[in-house]
């Protein structure tokens, strides 16, 4: 089993059935690895740490069945393997309380699941130009070369800007 670009945790099977048409008609050849519970991604991403292989982006759903998503992701940010990988809980809640307690327990971002296909297009764009092209194991080299925590915030403040100028188109 090689790195996915995106593995995503998504217990709807139809929005992850959509989100895989979405991701190949941004990028064809993206890796998209899907499953469906909090306890299983945890399996596969321990998976991942003994094969050392790395997704560049990691989007989970916040309620799951098994592990919750902020219980997966205080998990994965438990991982130093995955340190530098981009963590972006997506979900169909924008109760305030929800993004708070994602953002302390270390997501990178929180988006919510946008309406309709295009919107969905456009947001699988904004998450491409977060990790098109990259490795995160260049984010990695950066932050041990003096660029450290200051150069990872910047960087994340322009991808979430990047993010909601596509969504929103402002």
């Amino acid at each position: 089993m090689g790195s996915p670009d995106i593995f995503y945790v998504e217990d709807d099977q139809d929005f992850a059935f959509i989100m895989q048409y979405a991701v190949k008609e941004v990028k064809d050849d993206l890796v998209v690895s899907i499953v469906e519970d909090g306890t299983e991604a945890m399996k596969m991403l321990n998976k991942f740490v003994e094969d050392q292989h790395k997704p560049r982006l990691i989007l989970l759903d916040l309620n799951l069945p098994g592990l919750s998503g902020l219980d997966l992701l205080k998990r994965i940010k438990e991982i130093p393997y995955f340190k530098y990988v981009p963590v972006v809980l997506f979900s169909t809640s924008d109760d305030p309380v929800d993004v708070k307690r994602s953002l302390e327990f270390g997501a990178n971002a929180y988006l919510t699941k946008p309406d309709g296909y295009t919107n969905l297009i456009n947001c699988v764009q904004s998450l491409y130009d977060l990790v098109g092209g990259r490795s995160v194991d260049v984010l990695a080299a950066n932050a041990g070369h003096g660029l450290g925590q200051g150069f990872l915030d910047q960087a994340f403040d322009d991808i979430l800007h990047v993010i909601n100028t596509n969504i929103t188109g402002t």
